[in-house]
């Protein structure tokens, strides 16, 4: 990989941004990943969907009884099925206090 110098800090580098007609690097620019910028609970629900999307099963159904992926080993299915019941109430449990919120100011 080429590095290069931000012209702003004098950083090494490997991407240079333009941004509002200025280059450089992206602590200067201050681009993070979208996935910094998430709250508790949309990574709680993007957690549920991708380890949904890895057994195989259609994410947003709270159904558990899918059953196992045909060449999933039993330890790796009981690992992700119960990390699936841990992030499903933690995120059920935030989806209540958010009605509970809404509720008060409405």
């Amino acid at each position: 990989m080429r590095w290069v110098l931000c012209p702003i800090c004098d950083r090494r580098c490997g991407v240079i941004y333009l941004h509002h007609g200025r280059f450089g690097c992206r602590q200067c620019h201050g681009v993070v990943a979208a996935t910094q910028r998430e709250n508790r609970r949309t990574r709680l629900f993007r957690r549920e969907a991708d380890i949904r999307r890895r057994l195989g099963w259609p994410v947003g159904v709270f159904d558990m009884s899918l059953g196992k992926p045909r060449y999933m080993r039993w330890s790796t299915f009981a690992a992700l099925t119960a990390e699936l019941l841990e992030v499903s109430s933690l995120a059920t449990g935030l989806i209540e206090e958010w009605t509970a919120k809404a509720e008060k100011v409405f």
